[in-house]
This record gives C-alpha cells, structure tokens and sequence, in this order.
C-alpha cells in the first residue's frame, strides 16, 4: 500500500472526507476478502485485517459493526461486471460466448472472486452456509435465468452456475491456492473456446 498522501485538487473538504471514507472502506473489504479466502472466517482475526488495511481494528468495528457485519458485506461485495458493459449478463449477444468470458473474467480477478472462496472456505460457521445460497441465487441465478430459454430452464441455469463454480474451484485452482496466478495470454482463448462449446449445448433450446 502506498504511504503518499492521497491529492484532492480543488475539492471541498467534506468531498474530501467522503472519498477518504470511501477509499479507506474498500482497502477494508478488498484485505477481508483476501483474509477470509485464503483461511476462512474462523481463522483470520481482525487485526490481520486491519495491519494489511493501514487502519486499526476499532475503526473495522466502527464501519462494519463486528467481525461478522465485515464478513456479510464481504460476501455481499459486488465485482458486477456491468462497469465492462460488454461482460454484462443483461446484455450478452452471443450468450455462450459472453458467458464463457464473463466466468474466465470473474475468476481470473483475484478481488472479484474472494467472496465465493471466502464463503464456501468458511461454512464451518452456521450462517455462511445461508449466506452462500443466496450469493450463488443473486450473483449468478437470478442474473443468468432470463437468458436461458424452453424447457428446464431452471434445471439448466443451475447446470450452468455449477459449471461456472466448479471452472473457478477447481480449473484455475483457487480453491486449493487462493493467490494462484491468473490464466495467461495462451490459455484463456484455449479454455474460452471449451467453455462457449459447453454452454452452447445447454444453452440450446429443447
């Protein structure tokens, strides 16, 4: 992390403020989120947290409520892929292509991926389990269902997330290795063609 000082030209002070409370919420939930994926809730303390972050444990607590209230936003963190317009699931053109890149793209960013591994590195807790239902049911059912036409529908949308999860746990290694480097140059049009091969099949109508 960078120690210069952050340069506000010509901004009032409370702008300024608010940009710095800005800044310094999304170094807490982005050092979370690395924490929480690489050991899972119980493991890491918010101190680790906090050191990685530049700030102390109380100002965590003053933001976020608890530990637990830093782990809920961390899980609700969007990575939604609407600031690239073209890798947005209400957009997509040619749905299995889009989709094959929208899921390399998803899982080949370090940051965008740390709630999923955080949340299923952490199900040892009684409420991550209902929380990563519903992060798979907002962060790929509900977005992915309208493109998926005729019959099972829903069947197949779920064939999808799976194949989306299974991609980003276990092809990339990010479940074993949550630091694991990215895809490179050569193999993600490799991996991008099997994928749009795949999701073209089940993305076909019945």
């Amino acid at each position: 992390m960078s120690s210069d000082p952050v340069q506000y030209p010509d901004v009032e002070p409370h702008q300024r403020r608010k940009r710095d409370s800005a800044r310094t919420r999304r170094e807490i939930l982005t050092a979370a989120g690395r924490h929480f994926a690489r050991r899972g809730y119980s493991m890491v303390p918010l101190q680790q947290i906090a050191t990685e972050a530049g700030i102390t444990p109380a100002l965590i607590v003053r933001m976020f409520g608890s530990k637990m209230g830093l782990f809920r936003e961390v899980a609700r963190d969007e990575w939604r892929l609407s600031d690239r317009p073209d890798r947005t699931f209400p957009t997509l053109i040619d749905p299995a292509a889009d989709l094959a890149r929208a899921i390399i793209d998803y899982w080949n960013d370090r940051d965008a991926r740390s709630p999923s591994l955080a949340l299923v590195r952490s199900l040892d807790i009684d409420e991550s389990a209902e929380l990563f239902r519903l992060e798979i049911q907002r962060r790929f059912l509900s977005p992915l269902l309208p493109h998926v036409q005729g019959d099972r529908a829903d069947e197949r949308s779920r064939l999808i997330v799976g194949l989306a999860m299974g991609f980003g746990y276990f092809t990339t290694g990010a479940l074993l290795d949550p630091d694991a480097p990215p895809l490179d140059a050569e193999q993600i049009p490799v991996m991008e063609k099997y994928l749009t091969d795949i999701l073209s099949v089940i993305l076909r109508s019945t």
